[in-house]
């Protein structure tokens, strides 16, 4: 008796866990894409602010700052890369902000944000952050594997509790069925 009473609690207690945690972790996974996603655009609008008049005076190459140098390129309206990183020619992320807008997507392994650079009404350039994939993942993962070490204390605790109670439940069955005394005698 006492068996069943803790298979059960911990399995209602298991199936409360993953009722709200699979749910979460797919959210919070999400949410780290998503915010790799605006930091990849704080990124490109930080070096479409440093670059524009570099871009509007054509006696120099535009220089991107070397904190972000790593991750972001400038494109010229035609599309080739003139500063920092990126494929020597525009990806299709590059063209559709060519637009005037944000653009962002996946490009192979990578997540890509692009902004234009205008000047009044003019397209000088585009600047382009990317980052692997793989960095918001890994965060996600780091999530997922706290979330995991939460989900088996909170089954520990459940069993625990549940070995407590059947303990009691079962001493007080024994001390009704026993004839009303706790030794029963």
């Amino acid at each position: 008796m006492r068996r069943r009473i803790v298979l059960v609690t911990v399995i209602a207690g298991m199936l409360a866990i993953a009722l709200f945690g699979l749910p979460f972790a797919v959210a919070a996974t999400h949410y780290f894409v998503q915010d790799e996603r605006a930091e990849l655009e704080r990124i490109a609008d930080s070096a479409a602010l440093t670059v524009v008049n570099d871009l509007t005076d054509t006696s120099h190459p535009p220089s991107l700052p070397p904190a972000v140098a790593d991750q972001a390129g400038v494109y010229s309206p035609e599309g080739r890369l003139l500063a920092g990183t990126g494929p020597a020619t525009a990806d299709s992320v590059v063209l559709a902000a060519r637009s005037g807008a944000l653009s962002s997507g996946d490009i192979g392994s990578e997540l890509v944000v692009a902004v234009p650079v205008v000047n009044g009404s003019t397209l000088t350039g585009v600047v382009r952050a990317a980052t692997p994939h793989h960095d918001a993942y890994v965060r996600a993962a780091l999530a997922w594997l706290a979330m995991a070490g939460c989900a088996a204390l909170a089954t520990g605790v459940t069993w625990l509790v549940a070995r407590r109670l059947a303990v009691r439940l079962a001493t007080a069955g024994a001390v009704v069925g026993g004839g009303g005394t706790p030794g029963g005698r």
